[in-house]
């Protein structure tokens, strides 16, 4: 690098600094030779200023004595997290395509070509080899092959199969969204009900927030305008059953009723644990849970724990640690198998038709 970029590079660091100390925040356990190589290398200004949002601040506006090392070791529990999830998320999508296949398989009457038509009955992902791909047409796409996107890993596989697609064929070029709505689509068809729908929301959430790379450690507050709390009767009886306790431990209960992150972790994890049935698979998320926790714990004490500016985070990361803790001692407790009974080993079941 020449000397004009490294002065440029220089100055640009400055203004980052200055910009963070007139908002208050402080750099005494990281000074600020410290922080400029952090900003230079490992993030930039204005992500690591949304974690300022889980701070209080004075009437001026400034927050009250935030040091940068709690933003950057913010920076880094977010980091860990999403990557821990980003292995959890990715198998979860696999073993529910798993889930599906498994109760196809159990229809002796199965016809993957009408279960395909009952899932997409307005021919989504029919190929038309007239019409294309809709991104191969200024994006009008035909009456068909509408949610069919051009690309060289698929083509192969969409121009043999799509023009008359069986489930199996679908999976492969369907979203998550459209996953789980062909499975709930299924599902209802067989009049089945299965517990692990319940989250499908947070998982989706999830999902998108991971392969997005958004900022999880935020605060994001669950009750409306109107200050309703929702109700999380379900993930707490889940809960109950990964505590094997009567109640989940404090702040937990409180927490998830507030949280997003922790609604939705303490929900999507419930989920893993009823559609994942690989131990593998099991052992590596209990070691990822395992190390997350760990790492949050690294400096828990120091900086949150007796913080009155950050109550609400404070109890978020209390119970992500409790949650990661249980999730992982949970699948240790497991010898060869899955646990084979409660909320968090459910297959699909009947409901009663009115």
């Amino acid at each position: 690098m020449d000397s004009s970029k490294r002065t440029c590079l220089a100055k640009s660091l400055d203004f980052q600094i200055a910009n963070l100390q007139n908002d208050g925040i402080v750099f005494d356990i990281c000074n600020e030779e410290s922080a400029k190589a952090y900003l230079s290398a490992n993030t930039y200004l204005f992500r690591i200023k949304r974690y300022a949002s889980n701070f209080n601040k004075h009437d001026d506006g400034k927050y009250k004595n935030l040091d940068f090392a709690v933003l950057k070791d913010l920076a880094v529990i977010d980091y860990e997290l999403r990557m821990a999830l980003e292995y959890l998320v990715a198998n979860a999508e696999h073993d529910l395509k798993v889930r599906f296949n498994n109760l196809l398989m159990s229809n002796s009457e199965l016809d993957g070509r009408r279960v395909a038509k009952l899932v997409d009955p307005d021919d989504r992902f029919v190929f038309d080899e007239k019409i294309g791909y809709r991104n191969q047409h200024d994006g009008r796409p035909g009456k068909t092959g509408i949610k069919l996107k051009y690309s060289p890993y698929s083509d192969a596989m969409v121009r043999k199969y799509f023009p008359d697609p069986e489930i199996w064929n679908l999976w492969e070029c369907f979203n998550l969204g459209d996953l789980i709505d062909s499975y709930m689509k299924y599902l209802e068809s067989l009049h089945l009900r299965d517990n692990a729908t319940k989250f499908f929301g947070n998982f989706r959430r999830l999902r998108n927030a991971v392969s997005h790379s958004a900022p999880l450690l935020l605060d994001v507050d669950r009750t409306n305008k109107q200050g309703h709390v929702p109700q999380t009767e379900f993930v707490d009886g889940c809960l109950c059953d990964l505590f094997q306790m009567d109640n989940p431990p404090a702040p937990i209960p409180s927490t998830i009723k507030k949280s997003q992150l922790v609604y939705d972790y303490s929900s999507f994890l419930c989920m893993f644990l009823i559609v994942c049935n690989s131990m593998p698979i099991r052992r590596i998320a209990a070691k990822l849970m395992s190390d997350l926790e760990q790492r949050i714990c690294k400096n828990y004490e120091q900086y949150y724990q007796g913080n009155s500016e950050c109550i609400h985070l404070r109890n978020t990361l209390a119970c992500i640690i409790r949650i990661s803790r249980a999730f992982s001692e949970y699948i240790k407790a497991e010898s060869d198998q899955p646990h084979q009974s409660g909320r968090l080993h459910f297959i699909p079941q009947p409901f009663s038709v009115k």
